[in-house]
């Protein structure tokens, strides 16, 4: 093949990584706080990764019992020790960390909550050093959260049930554990619920259905998957509808998720046939489409940001679990624009406007080129630029004892006012044209005369070019 099938079709992103050891469809990833380990979850159950080395990391053995693995999430702590949460399609909630040593996790505990359905959301807000706040989803409308120290079980907070709706997804609105969202995967709903007790207190329809959000609480913006023609940007304070990025219509409605990325100034989703794209947030002009496969369900992606570069992994939705890391430079603050080395159908298109210029210069000069003659043209411009700036031109001035003639010249100056001057310049250059084409007309008619004949004629032509001028 002529090109690399899993590069992108600009140059910004490559591939950092590359991960092969699911057997089965992967439904989520995560990366850790410092963006060093990768998380992900599947069919097959929970995989940890080392970015750097490239290579799997030690952890339990997921047990099957607890059913696939359906959400990952990377938790802080305040011994800053990587921990990691899940959940399962049974409704459990488990909870990986890092030895001591820094080498294997071990297990912290196992959990079922709510109705024992499939977790679909996982969020987490730090309250303080010995209080993180854990949000949790399923798919029979549980929503609650829970409060963790980093050593002991999950301590619930509030336990609350929606009805009619599945939260597909939810997140902290960053207010200090104040406020949630909750967002409907059937009715495309977005639920805004106290942080203390759970009451609902606010609700806003955003799409007919909602794949998949994502919300960058510091922007106060969401984007949403619409399970259709593409993703949605919504401002938060005001509740108000701020773009669509058109993927193109599906050939399977299904969920995809969807995540911001370069401090919000992008935004990043899945699709059905093997596609990641990237979207420049403010003018929602396309900037990357990642080639992850060559076809297949591309639904699980995750966004990080680390130093100066930001990460892109996206995850095989479909048979085996392929995993690919994308790494790129972070966009300048300044400016939101892309990337500045043009793509080959850029480059084409340019040549192609090149040669379209130079057929019609070419179309010009054959079919206008006889017609005009360019030559005599410039040597009329030149006379009339040295009989104007002539330095014994003559003048008639009115004064006391009549008409008179009277030189100008650099000493001695008439004033006369500017637009009479050049109205009189403009009709002088434009007689002396006219009579110049009429000239050259009559010549080319006649035929060729004598030598002798047009000296006569250009002698008197200079003669009445002069008249003129006075």
């Amino acid at each position: 093949m002529l090109f690399d099938l899993f590069s992108s079709t600009r140059s910004r992103y490559w591939v950092l990584n590359t991960f092969h050891g699911h057997t089965k469809s992967v439904y989520s990833l995560d990366f850790s706080i410092d963006g060093r380990y990768l998380a992900s979850g599947g069919g097959d159950g929970m995989k940890l990764w080392d970015l750097k080395s490239n290579t799997s990391l030690r952890y339990p053995q997921h047990r099957a019992a607890l059913g696939p693995v359906s959400q990952v999430l990377w938790i802080p702590t305040r011994s800053r020790i990587p921990s990691v949460c899940y959940g399962t399609g049974l409704g459990h909630i488990c909870m990986w960390a890092q030895n001591a040593k820094g080498s294997a996790f071990m297990e912290v505990f196992t959990k079922r909550l709510g109705g024992g359905a499939e977790i679909l959301g996982l969020a987490y807000e730090v309250l303080s050093p010995t209080d993180t706040r854990i949000l949790v989803t399923d798919r029979s409308g549980f929503v609650g959260v829970y409060s963790w120290d980093g050593r002991a079980e999950l301590l619930p907070v509030f336990t609350t049930r929606l009805v009619n709706a599945v939260p597909i997804s939810a997140s902290f609105a960053n207010s200090k554990c104040r406020k949630v969202y909750v967002f409907g995967l059937h009715d495309g709903t977005m639920y805004k619920l106290s942080g203390t007790d759970g009451k609902i207190l606010t609700s806003k329809n955003l799409s007919d259905k909602i794949g998949h959000a994502s919300v960058a609480a510091k922007e106060q913006l969401v984007v949403v998957d619409n399970v259709g023609s593409g993703f949605n940007v919504w401002d938060l304070n005001p509740e108000t509808h701020q773009r669509t990025f058109p993927t193109g219509q599906p050939t399977r409605f299904l969920p995809r998720q969807v995540a911001f990325v370069d401090d919000a100034r992008a935004i990043v989703g899945g699709s059905d046939h093997g596609a990641v794209y990237v979207f420049e947030r403010k003018t929602g002009a396309p900037l990357e489409v990642l080639r992850h496969a060559q076809q297949g369900l591309v639904q699980t992606i995750s966004t990080t940001e680390r130093d100066s570069v930001s990460l892109i992994a996206s995850g095989t939705s479909c048979g085996t679990g392929t995993i690919r890391v994308w790494q790129a430079k972070k966009l300048p603050v300044a400016s939101d624009k892309r990337s500045s080395r043009p793509s080959l159908g850029s480059l084409l298109q340019g040549c192609i406007q090149f040669l379209m210029l130079l057929a019609a210069v070419a179309f010009c000069w054959q079919n206008l080129g006889y017609s005009i003659d360019l030559h005599a043209w410039v040597q009329s411009a030149a006379l009339v630029v040295r009989e104007a700036g002539s330095s014994q031109n003559m003048m008639q001035v009115s004064g006391d004892h009549g008409v008179r003639q009277v030189p100008v010249n650099r000493v001695h100056t008439v004033s006369q006012p500017a637009s009479t001057a050049g109205t009189s310049r403009w009709n002088g250059w434009r007689t002396y044209i006219e009579g110049g084409e009429a000239q050259r007309t009559q010549d080319k008619g006649a035929g060729r005369g004598s030598e002798t004949a047009r000296g006569v004629q250009a002698t008197e032509h200079s003669a009445s070019t002069t008249v003129i001028f006075l």
